[in-house]
């Protein structure tokens, strides 16, 4: 138990993503989360969501490039 939620058979989502995000946004991804789970047949409680959010410098598609930041 954490913060008044009780998981049995705890299932934990973790998201990494460029920062800059609105927490409305992140909390409507919780919420779209949570219920995809229960109609998975998931108890919501059991869900845990973790975003780890980084700079957009922090990606690479391949070739060793930071795609999304120009160079120099």
């Amino acid at each position: 138990s954490y913060l008044g939620h009780h998981r049995e058979a705890p299932a934990i989502v973790e998201i990494t993503l460029s920062a800059g995000r609105s927490n409305d946004k992140k909390r409507a991804l919780y919420a779209k989360i949570a219920r995809g789970a229960q109609a998975a047949g998931i108890r919501t409680d059991d869900v845990m969501v973790v975003l780890h959010e980084n700079q957009r410098v922090d990606w690479s598609f391949g070739g060793g490039v930071a795609d999304y930041v120009p160079s120099g």
